[in-house]
């Protein structure tokens, strides 16, 4: 995961937002254009697993 999908805030350090060990609830965002998995922390509750950018999409 790319370290701009951690958190909606700017995150210097990828241990700032993450340990190795973490269970983390993350979105497939789909793939880039070498295969790999796209996928995002920041677009997901982390207590409920609950999808924010549709919560965000109804809003706007």
């Amino acid at each position: 995961m790319h370290i701009s999908e951690l958190a909606s805030k700017r995150v210097a350090k990828t241990e700032d937002g993450v340990k190795v060990g973490d269970s983390v609830k993350v979105k497939c965002l789909g793939f880039d254009d070498r295969g790999k998995i796209r996928l995002s922390m920041k677009v997901v509750d982390q207590e409920t697993g609950e999808d924010l950018s549709k919560k965000e999409d109804a809003d706007l």
